[in-house]
Protein backbone atom coordinates (compact mmCIF):
# COMPACT_ATOMS: atom_id res chain seq x y z
CA UNK A 1 0.00 0.00 0.00
CA UNK A 2 1.42 3.39 -1.01
CA UNK A 3 -0.40 6.07 1.00
CA UNK A 4 -2.44 6.30 4.19
CA UNK A 5 -4.34 9.56 4.73
CA UNK A 6 -5.35 10.26 8.33
CA UNK A 7 -8.07 12.85 9.00
CA UNK A 8 -8.65 13.84 12.65
CA UNK A 9 -12.15 15.14 13.32
CA UNK A 10 -14.01 16.66 16.25
CA UNK A 11 -17.62 17.75 15.67
CA UNK A 12 -17.01 17.90 11.91
CA UNK A 13 -20.26 16.27 10.82
CA UNK A 14 -20.91 19.01 8.25
CA UNK A 15 -17.50 18.67 6.60
CA UNK A 16 -16.20 15.14 7.02
CA UNK A 17 -17.99 13.46 4.10
CA UNK A 18 -16.38 15.97 1.70
CA UNK A 19 -12.99 15.31 3.28
CA UNK A 20 -13.33 11.55 2.86
CA UNK A 21 -14.44 11.83 -0.76
CA UNK A 22 -11.65 14.28 -1.66
CA UNK A 23 -8.97 12.14 -0.01
CA UNK A 24 -10.14 8.90 -1.60
CA UNK A 25 -10.53 10.47 -5.04
CA UNK A 26 -7.01 11.86 -4.77
CA UNK A 27 -5.64 8.38 -4.09
CA UNK A 28 -7.63 6.84 -6.95
CA UNK A 29 -6.91 9.65 -9.44
CA UNK A 30 -3.17 9.19 -9.09
CA UNK A 31 -3.44 5.40 -9.17
CA UNK A 32 -2.02 4.97 -5.72
CA UNK A 33 -2.94 2.07 -3.51
CA UNK A 34 -4.18 3.53 -0.29
CA UNK A 35 -6.52 4.06 2.61
CA UNK A 36 -8.35 6.89 4.32
CA UNK A 37 -8.48 6.71 8.12
CA UNK A 38 -10.90 9.02 9.93
CA UNK A 39 -10.48 9.39 13.68
CA UNK A 40 -13.54 10.84 15.41
CA UNK A 41 -12.18 12.29 18.63
CA UNK A 42 -15.28 11.95 20.80
CA UNK A 43 -17.59 14.15 18.74
CA UNK A 44 -21.03 15.10 20.05
CA UNK A 45 -22.49 15.21 16.54
CA UNK A 46 -22.71 12.57 13.78
CA UNK A 47 -19.13 12.87 12.56
CA UNK A 48 -18.45 9.11 12.63
CA UNK A 49 -21.74 8.30 10.90
CA UNK A 50 -21.14 10.86 8.16
CA UNK A 51 -17.59 9.58 7.68
CA UNK A 52 -18.92 6.08 6.95
CA UNK A 53 -21.52 7.35 4.48
CA UNK A 54 -20.99 8.22 0.85
CA UNK A 55 -19.63 6.26 -2.05
CA UNK A 56 -15.86 6.36 -2.54
CA UNK A 57 -13.66 4.62 -5.15
CA UNK A 58 -13.78 0.88 -4.54
CA UNK A 59 -10.01 0.50 -4.60
CA UNK A 60 -9.58 2.82 -1.60
CA UNK A 61 -9.95 1.40 1.90
CA UNK A 62 -11.91 3.42 4.46
CA UNK A 63 -11.53 3.02 8.21
CA UNK A 64 -13.45 5.04 10.82
CA UNK A 65 -12.16 5.00 14.39
CA UNK A 66 -14.25 6.61 17.12
CA UNK A 67 -12.83 7.63 20.49
CA UNK A 68 -15.41 7.49 23.26
CA UNK A 69 -14.20 10.74 24.80
CA UNK A 70 -12.49 13.86 23.46
CA UNK A 71 -8.74 13.45 23.98
CA UNK A 72 -7.21 16.05 21.68
CA UNK A 73 -5.94 16.44 18.13
CA UNK A 74 -2.56 14.92 18.93
CA UNK A 75 -4.18 11.79 20.33
CA UNK A 76 -6.49 11.49 17.32
CA UNK A 77 -3.65 11.75 14.81
CA UNK A 78 -1.50 9.34 16.79
CA UNK A 79 -4.37 6.84 16.80
CA UNK A 80 -4.77 7.12 13.03
CA UNK A 81 -1.08 6.92 12.21
CA UNK A 82 -0.55 3.87 14.42
CA UNK A 83 -3.44 2.18 12.58
CA UNK A 84 -1.95 3.01 9.17
CA UNK A 85 -0.38 0.41 6.91
CA UNK A 86 1.11 2.26 3.94
CA UNK A 87 4.65 3.03 2.86
CA UNK A 88 3.87 6.73 3.29
CA UNK A 89 1.41 8.33 5.70
CA UNK A 90 0.02 11.82 6.00
CA UNK A 91 -2.51 13.73 8.04
CA UNK A 92 -4.73 16.53 6.82
CA UNK A 93 -7.02 18.79 8.82
CA UNK A 94 -10.73 18.48 8.17
CA UNK A 95 -12.26 21.18 5.99
CA UNK A 96 -10.06 20.88 2.89
CA UNK A 97 -8.04 23.95 3.85
CA UNK A 98 -5.22 22.51 1.71
CA UNK A 99 -6.24 20.68 -1.50
CA UNK A 100 -4.98 17.09 -1.54
CA UNK A 101 -3.17 17.68 -4.84
CA UNK A 102 -0.58 19.55 -2.78
CA UNK A 103 0.43 16.24 -1.21
CA UNK A 104 2.21 15.26 -4.43
CA UNK A 105 4.96 17.76 -3.61
CA UNK A 106 5.59 16.22 -0.20
CA UNK A 107 5.28 12.69 -1.53
CA UNK A 108 7.93 13.46 -4.14
CA UNK A 109 10.35 14.68 -1.45
CA UNK A 110 9.89 11.42 0.46
CA UNK A 111 10.14 9.17 -2.58
CA UNK A 112 13.32 10.88 -3.76
CA UNK A 113 14.90 10.36 -0.34
CA UNK A 114 15.29 14.09 0.31
CA UNK A 115 13.80 13.75 3.79
CA UNK A 116 11.83 11.50 6.12
CA UNK A 117 9.27 14.17 7.10
CA UNK A 118 7.69 16.56 4.58
CA UNK A 119 5.68 19.46 5.99
CA UNK A 120 3.30 21.72 4.12
CA UNK A 121 4.00 25.39 4.76
CA UNK A 122 1.83 28.45 4.23
CA UNK A 123 4.84 30.76 4.53
CA UNK A 124 7.14 29.72 1.69
CA UNK A 125 7.56 31.90 -1.42
CA UNK A 126 5.53 29.49 -3.58
CA UNK A 127 2.59 29.24 -1.17
CA UNK A 128 -0.80 30.62 -2.23
CA UNK A 129 -3.22 31.97 0.38
CA UNK A 130 -6.79 32.13 -0.91
CA UNK A 131 -8.35 33.36 2.34
CA UNK A 132 -6.18 34.90 5.04
CA UNK A 133 -6.49 34.56 8.80
CA UNK A 134 -8.06 37.38 10.78
CA UNK A 135 -5.33 39.87 11.74
CA UNK A 136 -5.40 39.01 15.46
CA UNK A 137 -5.13 35.26 14.83
CA UNK A 138 -2.31 35.88 12.36
CA UNK A 139 -0.32 37.93 14.88
CA UNK A 140 -0.82 35.34 17.62
CA UNK A 141 0.24 32.53 15.27
CA UNK A 142 3.43 34.37 14.25
CA UNK A 143 4.32 35.11 17.88
CA UNK A 144 3.65 31.49 18.81
CA UNK A 145 5.98 30.31 16.05
CA UNK A 146 8.83 32.61 17.09
CA UNK A 147 8.54 31.76 20.79
CA UNK A 148 8.33 28.02 20.17
CA UNK A 149 11.24 27.96 17.70
CA UNK A 150 13.46 29.80 20.18
CA UNK A 151 12.35 28.16 23.42
CA UNK A 152 12.12 24.61 22.08
CA UNK A 153 15.23 24.95 19.89
CA UNK A 154 13.50 23.93 16.67
CA UNK A 155 15.33 24.03 13.31
CA UNK A 156 15.37 27.62 12.07
CA UNK A 157 14.55 26.58 8.50
CA UNK A 158 11.04 25.52 9.53
CA UNK A 159 8.61 28.33 8.68
CA UNK A 160 5.25 26.81 9.63
CA UNK A 161 5.23 24.18 12.37
CA UNK A 162 1.43 24.18 12.77
CA UNK A 163 0.23 23.64 9.20
CA UNK A 164 -2.20 20.71 9.31
CA UNK A 165 -0.82 19.00 6.21
CA UNK A 166 2.19 16.76 6.83
CA UNK A 167 3.61 13.61 5.22
CA UNK A 168 6.02 11.02 6.57
CA UNK A 169 7.79 7.87 5.62
CA UNK A 170 5.36 5.38 7.08
CA UNK A 171 7.78 3.33 9.18
CA UNK A 172 9.27 6.49 10.67
CA UNK A 173 5.86 8.02 11.42
CA UNK A 174 4.68 4.93 13.27
CA UNK A 175 7.82 4.93 15.45
CA UNK A 176 7.75 8.67 16.20
CA UNK A 177 4.05 8.75 17.04
CA UNK A 178 4.29 5.61 19.18
CA UNK A 179 6.79 7.52 21.33
CA UNK A 180 4.75 10.72 21.59
CA UNK A 181 3.11 11.66 24.86
CA UNK A 182 1.36 14.91 23.94
CA UNK A 183 -2.34 14.59 23.17
CA UNK A 184 -3.23 18.20 22.42
CA UNK A 185 -2.19 21.14 20.25
CA UNK A 186 1.58 20.78 20.81
CA UNK A 187 1.91 17.31 19.29
CA UNK A 188 3.44 18.83 16.13
CA UNK A 189 6.27 20.30 18.19
CA UNK A 190 6.94 17.06 20.04
CA UNK A 191 7.14 15.11 16.77
CA UNK A 192 9.57 17.66 15.31
CA UNK A 193 11.83 17.57 18.37
CA UNK A 194 11.83 13.78 18.47
CA UNK A 195 12.61 13.66 14.74
CA UNK A 196 15.54 16.05 15.18
CA UNK A 197 16.84 14.03 18.14
CA UNK A 198 16.71 10.91 15.97
CA UNK A 199 18.76 12.59 13.27
CA UNK A 200 15.87 12.67 10.80
CA UNK A 201 15.50 15.22 8.02
CA UNK A 202 12.52 17.59 7.74
CA UNK A 203 11.77 19.59 4.61
CA UNK A 204 8.90 21.95 3.82
CA UNK A 205 6.95 22.43 0.62
CA UNK A 206 4.61 25.27 -0.40
CA UNK A 207 0.85 24.76 -0.31
CA UNK A 208 -2.37 26.45 -1.34
CA UNK A 209 -4.33 27.32 1.79
CA UNK A 210 -7.73 28.72 2.69
CA UNK A 211 -8.37 29.83 6.26
CA UNK A 212 -11.13 27.86 7.97
CA UNK A 213 -12.93 30.32 10.26
CA UNK A 214 -14.73 27.32 11.79
CA UNK A 215 -11.51 25.88 13.26
CA UNK A 216 -11.85 23.95 16.53
CA UNK A 217 -8.42 25.10 17.77
CA UNK A 218 -7.58 28.49 19.22
CA UNK A 219 -4.13 29.39 20.54
CA UNK A 220 -5.70 32.22 22.56
CA UNK A 221 -8.31 30.04 24.30
CA UNK A 222 -5.86 27.19 24.90
CA UNK A 223 -2.80 29.22 25.93
CA UNK A 224 -2.41 27.72 29.41
CA UNK A 225 -2.77 24.17 28.10
CA UNK A 226 -0.25 24.88 25.33
CA UNK A 227 2.28 26.26 27.81
CA UNK A 228 1.88 23.24 30.09
CA UNK A 229 2.31 20.87 27.15
CA UNK A 230 5.45 22.74 26.06
CA UNK A 231 7.00 22.39 29.52
CA UNK A 232 6.04 18.73 29.59
CA UNK A 233 7.72 18.10 26.22
CA UNK A 234 10.97 19.73 27.34
CA UNK A 235 11.12 17.42 30.36
CA UNK A 236 10.12 14.29 28.46
CA UNK A 237 12.76 14.20 25.72
CA UNK A 238 15.22 11.36 25.74
CA UNK A 239 18.49 10.31 24.11
CA UNK A 240 18.50 10.29 20.29
CA UNK A 241 18.45 7.25 18.04
CA UNK A 242 19.22 7.36 14.33
CA UNK A 243 16.05 5.73 13.00
CA UNK A 244 16.62 6.69 9.35
CA UNK A 245 19.73 4.54 9.26
CA UNK A 246 17.75 1.35 10.06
Amino acid sequence: MTLSIVIPAFDEGKKISRDVLAASEFIARHRLTGEVIIVDDGSSDETATRAREGVIPSEVQRTVIRNDIHRGKGFAIRTGILASQAEYVMFADSGLTVPFENALKGLRLLQEGTCELAHGSRRLPGSVIHKKQDWDRKIISRLFHEVVVRWMHLPRHLTDTQCGFKLYRGDIARILYSECLTEGFMFDIEVIIRAVNHGLRIEEFPVEWTCDRDSRISIRRSSSQIFNEARFIRRALFKPKNLHQT
